[in-house]
């Protein structure tokens, strides 16, 4: 399953140069992935690390930029996930112009850590469930 939200790019959003800033790509790449878990999987993940003292944290990041978006564009995140390990998650995402121009694709590695000890930890399985649903074919 994919998941897909729409943005608009805001002023504060563009550098001097008058497109979307390269930090504001990732910045609206994690809304898309927090509004992923809350929005259809029904999952505060702050409130669920606090609870289980396990989270994701992100280990690894490609991003390719590949068409301006500037102010006022209204641009579609697609997220779905690629690959599930014991500890890991790989997880792509799309920004799309509403013409259905690819502005950017970045991929993503999570690793899942206990949070008390600092050290790494086995995803959980409400999440490991959840993210099986998301895994695109």
């Amino acid at each position: 399953m994919i998941h897909e939200i729409t943005f608009k790019v805001q002023s504060t959003q563009v550098d001097m140069f008058g497109h979307l800033n390269n930090a504001r790509y990732l910045e609206m790449f994690e809304w898309a992935r927090w509004a992923m878990h809350e929005q259809e999987g029904g999952v505060d993940v702050y409130k669920h690390t606090v609870h289980s003292r396990v989270g994701p944290a992100v280990v690894h990041v490609d991003v390719d930029f590949f068409s301006e978006v500037t102010v006022g564009h209204e641009v579609k995140i697609r997220s779905w996930i690629e690959k599930i390990g014991n500890r890991s998650v790989t997880l792509t995402q799309e920004m799309y112009k509403m013409d259905g121009t690819l502005a950017a694709r970045a991929r993503f590695i999570w690793a899942f850590m206990d949070f008390q000890t600092r050290t790494g930890a086995p995803m959980p399985d409400d999440l490991r469930q959840l993210y099986m649903h998301w895994q695109k074919d």
